[in-house]
């Protein structure tokens, strides 16, 4: 499994998210998953949502609105036959 993580700096110092550890993360991956995995994963991954994220109204102090966003995207099985496209 590929797994290599984005993002992770401080821009903590000054500014709306003084004090702040890490305002923004990412990461991405690339692994070998069966379909019943994936969907495994997805309910996980909406569980997480649910435990850990706040509506406007229910937010506690110091919550910031987050973008999150999740995409599974199947690679092809092999490389199609030639050179590579120029």
């Amino acid at each position: 499994m590929l797994v290599a993580g984005l993002g992770n700096g401080s821009f903590a110092e000054s500014g709306p998210c003084s004090g702040c550890r890490h305002p923004y993360q990412g990461s991405r991956a690339g692994c070998y998953m069966t379909k019943e995995e994936l969907l495994a994963f997805y309910d996980e991954y909406i569980a997480l949502l649910r435990k850990y994220g706040h509506s406007a109204a229910d937010a506690p102090d110091g919550a910031r609105p987050m973008a999150l966003r999740f995409f599974a995207l199947p690679q092809p099985d092999e490389s199609p036959p030639g050179p590579p496209p120029a």
